[in-house]
């Protein structure tokens, strides 16, 4: 009886022993869970998306036992405010634990790899969208914008004075009815000069060739530089035949911090829920190619108008942009005036055309 004993003894210590044994011994998993953020510096996120840095989120980790996990992730998904993973199983290892998993729905399908311990949630995220968009889209030199613009009772309100280049009134008005005529055609030159592509990625990515260049000290331009965007600088998610962009508020805070003075949360509310830009498809024939119009309306124009009044405080009464090739309007007068041209506007658009790129 007694070596039965000792026997039941002795299994007892080793499994227990076994039981205790665990590659993460001693942790307690609850002692992970919390808010995890690129900036903290108590529980830091370190996040990937499209294997490139992406900064500016959260994402919260909650575990009972160890086995299982939520995590909650905060605006990392293009067009979610949130993205619940549920049940997700957890792997221990010597630092904590690590984890990967799969979401997926109608309109995409996203695989996260991660891993956690104390003080630190790593994770990767690898996004698929389906929509029209995805592709290369070229700038139409030959037609590169398009704007209307109707008030509620037809009339013109003014907008600003035409100038000459030292800044004087020329005697004619630039208002809501005429800046089709006076603005668009130089608009239409310049853009090009600036904008040559846009490229729509399967992640939800967008990516622009855009010219870098900058002024020199004489006040012109240096040599073209054309340059592509980063990833993650700005996405995108389509949703109702509509394209909403999400810009990378983070990169914006950075900007704002070393360039100047802006109501940091009236952006943020600007931007939550993305820019709603709508969009035009026309299939191609053998002799055109498929041909992109992508605009925003009066809608998300009226939303700016705070926005408007307050960068109108920042600007200078001496700043002056050009019209046309020898007449100038004040930027301070156009942006002091626009509120109430936009409180009276019914309709509104202006847009970029594309054609796309034939590979």
């Amino acid at each position: 009886m007694k070596n039965v004993f000792l026997f039941l003894m002795a299994l007892c210590s080793v499994a227990s022993f076994f039981a205790c044994s665990d590659d993460n011994d001693g942790m307690n998993p609850k002692s992970l869970n919390g808010i995890y953020a690129n900036a903290s510096t108590g529980n830091v996120l370190d996040l990937k998306y499209s294997n490139s840095e992406f900064f500016g989120k959260t994402v919260e980790f909650h575990t009972a036992d160890g086995i299982k996990a939520t995590l909650k992730l905060n605006g990392v998904i293009p067009g979610e405010m949130e993205t619940v993973l549920s049940d997700v199983e957890l792997i221990s290892d010597d630092a904590g634990y690590k984890f990967t998993t799969k979401d997926e729905n109608d309109s995409r399908t996203i695989d996260f790899v991660g891993g956690v311990e104390n003080g630190k949630l790593v994770l990767e995220v690898n996004a698929k969208f389906n929509n029209d968009l995805i592709g290369k889209w070229l700038l139409n030199k030959e037609n590169s914008m398009a704007m209307t613009w109707m008030t509620v009772d037809g009339k013109s309100v003014q907008l600003a004075q035409i100038r000459n280049v030292e800044g004087k009134p020329l005697g004619l008005r630039l208002t809501t009815k005429n800046i089709v005529t006076f603005a668009l055609p130089t608009l239409k030159k310049l853009l090009p000069k600036y904008l040559k592509d846009v490229t729509f990625m399967e992640d939800g990515n967008i990516i622009a060739t855009y010219n870098a260049s900058k002024q020199g000290e004489n006040g012109a331009e240096t040599q073209d530089s054309w340059k592509t965007s980063n990833l993650n600088q700005a996405h995108y998610r389509v949703k109702d035949d509509v394209c909403c962009v999400y810009p990378n508020l983070e990169m914006i805070m950075h900007q704002m911090e070393t360039g100047g003075t802006i109501d940091v949360v009236l952006l943020q509310q600007l931007l939550i829920n993305g820019i709603p830009c709508h969009f035009e498809l026309s299939e191609g024939t053998e002799a055109t190619q498929d041909a992109l119009y992508m605009y925003l309306n009066e809608e998300f124009f009226k939303q700016l108008i705070p926005f408007i009044k307050l960068a109108g405080t920042l600007i200078s009464e001496d700043t002056l942009i050009p019209v046309s090739d020898s007449i100038y309007i004040s930027l301070k007068e156009i942006m002091t005036n626009l509120p109430e041209a936009l409180e009276k506007t019914e309709s509104m658009n202006v847009g970029l055309n594309f054609v796309v790129e034939n590979n």
